[in-house]
């Protein structure tokens, strides 16, 4: 008789084990810090010229600023108004 030998195989196998239903947890999302909106502040007023502060003359007409010596009166300049400035230029009592 002719003595061979053979080796065994190994024949694969499967294993089934019961596992519960795994879901891994949802990987963790960036979310950023929101930003507040500014609050809106408004630029402050801008003054008007000072045009009857303490000590400026007050005048009546064009006639008091030429009888007073100060006429023409430019926008700005002490005892200037709107109201003796006839065409809005910004000088007043310009003409005689």
């Amino acid at each position: 008789m002719d003595s061979t030998t053979v080796e065994p195989t190994a024949e694969p196998t499967t294993t089934t084990v019961d596992t519960p239903d795994y879901t891994p947890p949802p990987e963790p999302r960036y979310t950023p810090t929101p930003t507040p909106t500014p609050e809106y502040t408004p630029p402050p007023a801008a003054e008007a010229p000072d045009a009857g502060g303490a000590g400026a003359p007050v005048y009546a007409n064009c006639a008091a600023v030429r009888a007073a010596g100060a006429a023409p009166i430019r926008e700005g300049d002490p005892g200037y108004s709107l109201d003796l400035d006839r065409d809005g230029d910004g000088v007043a009592c310009e003409t005689g």
